[in-house]
């Protein structure tokens, strides 16, 4: 009995050591793949070679083996630059946005983790190369919002800079001064919105765990009734509120890049953006201070 249970194992471990060194080899052959296509983008010159790249990238690449992939950032600036190789023609703002969207639309089908990522490397190459439109149109798409990039649209720009701000340093806020080296819970509501009061009657209850962590909250509202703005305020705990009485058009919603309400940002004590959040419980911020700092570094490797 012992010995047939010692077979049965000795199989389950062969197998298993055989399907580890078939998945090693595939990894190995896609990157290979994506390798020598890597190299082919690079060369790419004459417009036979160039559309051959675009048809590739368009309906073939596997943008997650490529997130995967030691090329992720050089593959996506190439791919950009592919595009302006020849610097006197202007950079083909319709077609590059239409193959934008096709690629977008078949990475939300097969790869919606990847959306992010590859939404925000496009746009922070297209930023660097003063393509801001085409960034904010892209970031937009992803969005849900179909405009072109010829458009000047105060919706994209504004889902472009908040896209961008993980990561920088945080914008200063209009009419606060930043106090001492402590992270801050930065929330953009309106005293009229249901998800807003959702939002601030959670972290109402769990504002004591939150000061005692030595967190500082931060509430900007949009309201433009000042009666209205008090009454609601009053009843939040924390000091720092502020509220300029110009709704979306306050210049602190513009910097934050804040489309719509609620938006919450979370600074770390560095005055770094760390990201965007729906919830309190994404933040992490009260769990246990190993585990956020875990977190926290996992996003900064993602980006």
């Amino acid at each position: 009995m012992i010995h047939n249970s010692l077979t049965y194992i000795h199989i389950i471990v062969l197998l298993s050591a055989i399907s580890c060194t078939h998945n090693q080899s595939r990894t190995y052959e896609n990157y290979t793949e994506i390798e020598n296509r890597y190299y082919h983008l690079k060369s790419a010159n004459t417009d036979a070679e160039k559309e051959d790249m675009k048809a590739y990238v368009c309906d073939t690449l596997n943008f997650a083996e490529l997130y995967d992939s030691p090329l992720w950032d050089k593959f996506i600036e190439d791919w950009i630059s592919l595009f302006s190789k020849n610097p006197a023609q202007a950079f083909p703002t319709e077609e590059f946005t239409y193959i934008s969207k096709r690629i977008l639309e078949r990475v939300a089908i097969e790869n919606p983790e990847i959306i992010e990522p590859l939404v925000r490397k496009s746009a922070e190459v297209l930023t660097g190369i003063d393509q801001e439109k085409i960034a904010a149109c892209i970031v937009a798409y992803s969005n849900g919002i179909n405009i072109s990039a010829n458009d000047d649209s105060e919706i994209a720009m504004r889902l472009l800079t908040a896209m961008m701000l993980p990561g920088t340093k945080a914008p200063a806020l209009i009419g606060l001064e930043w106090v001492g080296n402590k992270e801050k819970l930065i929330i953009f509501y309106d005293s009229n919105c249901s998800g807003c009061k959702s939002l601030l009657s959670n972290i109402t209850d769990r504002y004591e765990e939150l000061s005692e962590k030595g967190i500082d909250v931060i509430s900007l509202s949009a309201d433009t009734d000042k009666t209205l703005y008090t009454k609601y305020a009053e009843k939040l705990p924390w000091k720092n509120k502020l509220c300029d009485y110009q709704s979306f058009s306050s210049g602190n919603f513009k910097n934050y890049g804040v489309a719509a309400v609620p938006t919450m940002y979370l600074i770390d004590s560095t005055g770094l953006v760390v990201d965007r959040f729906d919830t309190l419980e994404e933040t992490y911020l009260l769990h246990k201070e190993s585990d956020i700092k875990t977190i926290n570094n996992e996003k900064k490797a993602l980006r």
